[in-house]
């Protein structure tokens, strides 16, 4: 059985049941927890509320991290909090996963824990490309002294990049690039029937957050159906409620709604099943957002 350590990042002032529900629910099959409070600023005691509502629902059942972005010139705020989590793990394996996820859990913990594998995640396409997403993204942790380049955050310009001083410039892609072209009720089986690789790009090719580590341990992983799984090749239901922490504290914060969509209303609707506590002021601020 893999010894995993698992890891969630989520802001000071954004509560979760999703989270708190899967924690309770499965910590014991977890080597270590990794619950991190991420921040940009000095911490505001306005956001105690949530970390020790937070902290006293999960006690025993996780390890917290407080993580204060240092500004140093080579990472940002995920790198780091990633940085803190890998101090601390005493794993085999890594996993990320973010609060707005959602999946059978007990189907893809059967490969999770009892399969053999290099890197463990979910695929997302846009324009420039595809990444392995970290809403659930996981890999085997010698494999991450193999990399030169182990930085997690975004380098999202050539600025950032030569600031970084990251001399890399390969991106992930399927050997057969016709996704793009295709209806949406066949791109899953486009996944399993084409393969992921790297490419040297011509032109200045960025990243966005675990994007530069996982186009480098694609450099030495196959996609051979073992090394890499994809939840999007196995029969499973996952779904990313994305941007959920985003509307949240926009609301929390400025008294705005961030986005007009279903995807807070999914994320509500899937919380209230749970069997967690709810904070007031989480269901308060939730409210809101429903109702504009």
């Amino acid at each position: 059985m893999n010894k995993i350590d698992l890891f969630f990042i989520a802001a000071p002032s954004f509560d979760s049941p999703l989270t708190r529900d899967f924690i309770h629910k499965h910590h014991s099959k977890f080597n270590k927890i990794f619950y991190v409070f991420s921040f940009s600023q000095d911490f505001n005691e306005s956001w105690r509320p949530f970390t020790n509502f937070i902290e006293n629902d999960l006690k025993d059942k996780c390890e917290f991290i407080y993580c204060r972005m240092s500004g140093a010139l080579n990472s940002d705020w995920r790198d780091e909090s990633v940085h803190e989590v890998l101090k601390r793990s005493t794993g085999d394996y890594i996993f990320s996963i973010e609060p707005d996820f959602i999946c059978d859990w007990d189907k893809v913990f059967d490969f999770m824990f009892n399969k053999d594998y290099s890197l463990f995640s979910m695929v997302e396409h846009n324009l420039s490309g595809i990444r392995l997403w970290p809403s659930f993204w996981g890999c085997k942790k010698s494999l991450l002294t193999q990399i030169k380049y182990l930085n997690f955050g975004a380098t999202i310009d050539d600025r950032v990049k030569k600031l970084f001083n990251i001399d890399y410039n390969r991106r992930l892609k399927f050997d057969n690039d016709q996704l793009k072209y295709l209806n949406a009720d066949r791109v899953k089986d486009f996944y399993k029937e084409n393969k992921i690789i790297t490419e040297e790009m011509t032109v200045p090719y960025y990243y966005d957050h675990f994007d530069l580590v996982s186009t480098q341990l694609m450099d030495i992983v196959q996609d051979d159906g073992h090394q890499l799984l994809l939840l999007d090749r196995l029969d499973v239901w996952f779904k990313h409620i994305a941007g959920i922490s985003h509307d949240f504290i926009t609301m929390y914060k400025d008294g705005e709604k961030a986005r007009n969509n279903e995807a807070y209303k999914l994320f509500f609707d899937e919380s209230m099943k749970t069997n967690v506590k709810l904070l007031n002021e989480w269901v308060s601020i939730s409210n809101k957002i429903l109702a504009q």
